[in-house]
């Protein structure tokens, strides 16, 4: 499972970098309403009622690009993916790297009882759980598409992400359907906006 050069695309560019405020509106937001989290740890105190993504690090949005990096937090403000989507040239790849808090990178998939929000032909993948400051996982994504992943203790605080291979069709990518109703509230409203932007960015025309 563990396995460049940046790709000029100014349209898609510019549609992910200017519609990626409207993720801080909703991104992970953080209500707990469940109980407490057997594998939390870092602060705990009040994250989970807001979250805030007006994060520097969303500018890392740039794609599609040989290779990207994503942070695995727990902050005041809740636990997150940082940035929330990457978008990588076929056969690149994203290295998750936890930075606080205990958590996994893990497909939207059957294998996991999730339901697909990947591409069918796309393997499933399951970091384990990360503890360790520092710790790092991999993947190199083969085929063009749309994948959802998540954080197995943090999902219901809408731990979630996405990675974009390449260019490809929205008609087809099980990702891009609505929100599947048997996940997390908080996760459903966080996915639907990363839909609308990946669909925006897909979609527009070169100018």
């Amino acid at each position: 499972m563990r396995t460049g050069q940046p790709h000029s695309n100014r349209r898609t560019i510019l549609r992910l970098a200017s519609g990626i405020g409207m993720l801080s509106v909703a991104g992970c937001l953080g209500a707990a309403t469940n109980g407490s989290d057997p594998h939390e740890s870092g602060p705990t105190s009040d994250h989970e009622h807001t979250h805030d993504h007006t994060h520097a690090e969303d500018t890392h949005l740039g794609g599609p690009v040989a290779h990207a990096d994503v942070a695995m937090q727990s902050t005041d403000a809740g636990h997150h993916f940082s940035p929330h989507i990457v978008w990588i040239e076929p056969a690149g790849t994203v290295t998750w790297a936890n930075e606080s808090g205990a958590h996994t990178t893990t497909a939207y998939h059957p294998d996991v009882e999730k339901p697909l929000r990947i591409p069918e032909s796309a393997p499933p993948w399951d970091s384990g759980m990360f503890s360790e400051p520092g710790k790092t996982f991999e993947r190199s994504f083969e085929d063009e598409g749309v994948y959802d992943y998540f954080c197995t203790p943090h999902e219901y605080r809408a731990m979630v992400g996405r990675v974009i291979v390449g260019e490809p069709s929205v008609d087809t990518q099980p990702a891009l359907a609505p929100p599947q109703d048997g996940l997390p509230e908080e996760a459903q409203t966080l996915l639907s906006r990363l839909n609308a932007r990946t669909k925006d960015a897909l979609k527009q025309p070169d100018e």
